[in-house]
């Protein structure tokens, strides 16, 4: 007989210590999980805002690319003219001085003449200053400390640009319009675009500026820091017909209004004439726009500051000022561009007046600030720098100049501020985000 012997086996089960290892090491590896993701969604959120700058800064380069790229002046009309800001060679103008007599009509017949229609007005409205805590917070145009890269950086809030645009015109969609027009100015369209209640042109006055919208960005701590600015684009049509060789349209005309209408029609650009005692509107037109005391934007002054530095009225540099504040309809169908702008640089690239026959070089163009305008500083308000193409024509009524802010224009040196070919532009924006406090800056190239 045999004896079946059996044997118990019993699983083991784990120590008090084993289960605070076996935890400890799932808790640690959910810890890490949980950096990890977020991490990562804090990666994709920064890149997320990245992406959002660069969408919003590439939509207001395309605008302003096109604006800067199109013909400013129409047609050649001189060795010395033509439809780009780069043909108006004013570093070849040959009299240095011109004629000091207001009754005289400005002319330089062996060199650059200001250009019969259209302009083009660059302005840096105070000089740049150097780098400190309050200047970097109040200052219109001062130095940075060098970045990460050891490269220079300053901050611009006062630099603005105004000039006139003139598309191809071949089809609709590359002309100006506005149905917020009288029905009299349907028929000055251009041939083949009349109709549908739709005034078309393929002229129009464009500004860029800077307003402030009382808010600032803010450090990690939330300490306050830069000021915030809204970045804004204005556009008038205006009107190009044979009707007018820059003499005005005649009393009566349906071009030819007696009230205010930049309170009703405020998509074109008007100017104030007087006709005996009859003060009347009439729109602008290519050839009326170049005197500075017909355009219908922004002077060289800080853009909606009413207030000046008190000087001569004789040194006066003409100064077209706001019309009104904000929220009024005058300022109906201004676009905002971007919102939260911290800085709007403007820089050229421009050659002087040559005083020794030019080398030939080949090299990376070089942008610049406007050079110091010198014995026109008192013309200028703040000391600003102002490139303008100017007129070649009078204001027949000069008094009414005062009546607005603005001073005789006298024919004398401050009348073409700087003799300068400007032949391309740096345009650098940098915004904000307040959500996620980050900054992007791009830098736009543009030849003129």
């Amino acid at each position: 007989m045999y004896l079946k012997q059996t044997f118990s086996s019993k699983r083991s089960g784990f120590t008090l210590v084993e289960l605070m290892v076996a935890a400890a090491i799932s808790i640690s590896i959910m810890v890490i999980l949980s950096e990890a993701f977020t991490a990562g969604i804090d990666t994709f959120r920064k890149l997320k805002t990245i992406g959002d700058q660069q969408e919003l800064l590439r939509s207001a380069s395309i605008i302003l690319r096109r604006d800067l790229a199109a013909e400013h002046f129409g047609e050649a009309t001189e060795s010395w003219n033509g439809p780009f800001l780069s043909d108006q060679r004013l570093d070849l103008s040959d009299n240095p001085t011109p004629p000091m007599l207001p009754s005289t009509i400005y002319s330089e017949p062996n060199g650059w003449r200001p250009p019969p229609r259209g302009f083009f007005r660059f302005v840096q409205s105070t000089p740049k200053v150097p780098f400190n805590l309050g200047n970097i917070v109040s200052a219109g145009y001062s130095d940075e400390p060098v970045d990460f890269d050891l490269l220079p950086s300053s901050i611009a809030r006062d630099h603005l640009l105004h000039f006139t645009v003139k598309l191809p015109g071949n089809r609709v969609h590359q002309l100006f319009q506005t149905s917020r027009i009288p029905p009299a100015y349907i028929a000055v369209s251009p041939p083949g675009f009349q109709g549908d209640g739709i005034f078309y042109s393929p002229w129009a006055e464009v500004a860029y500026w800077m307003e402030p919208s009382g808010e600032r960005s803010s450090g990690e701590d939330g300490s306050p820091g830069l000021p915030l600015y809204t970045l804004h684009r204005r556009q008038r049509l205006l009107v190009d017909t044979p009707l007018n060789k820059g003499t005005g349209f005649p009393p009566g005309h349906p071009l030819n209004v007696t009230s205010d209408p930049n309170l009703t029609f405020p998509d074109v650009s008007w100017h104030q004439r007087l006709d005996g005692s009859t003060v009347s509107w009439e729109p602008n037109t290519p050839e009326t726009i170049t005197n500075p005391a017909r355009r219908g934007l922004i002077g060289e002054g800080f853009p909606g500051t009413l207030s000046v530095v008190p000087r001569p009225a004789t040194l006066q540099f003409p100064v077209a000022l706001e019309p009104s504040p904000t929220g009024t309809p005058i300022r109906s169908g201004d676009d905002i561009l971007l919102t939260n702008v911290i800085s709007f640089q403007i820089r050229a690239c421009y050659d002087t007046v040559p005083t020794t026959p030019p080398t030939p070089a080949i090299g990376s163009p070089e942008f610049r600030d406007l050079p110091s305008p010198g014995l026109n500083a008192l013309y200028n308000a703040w000391g600003a720098r102002v490139f303008d193409t100017w007129t070649r024509t009078e204001e027949p009524f000069r008094s009414r100049w005062f009546s607005y802010g603005k001073t005789t224009p006298e024919i004398t040196i401050a009348t073409l501020p700087l003799r300068i070919r400007i032949k391309a532009f740096e345009i650098q924006i940098r915004i904000w985000d307040t959500k996620h406090q980050a900054t992007r800056q791009m830098t736009i190239l543009q030849d003129v």
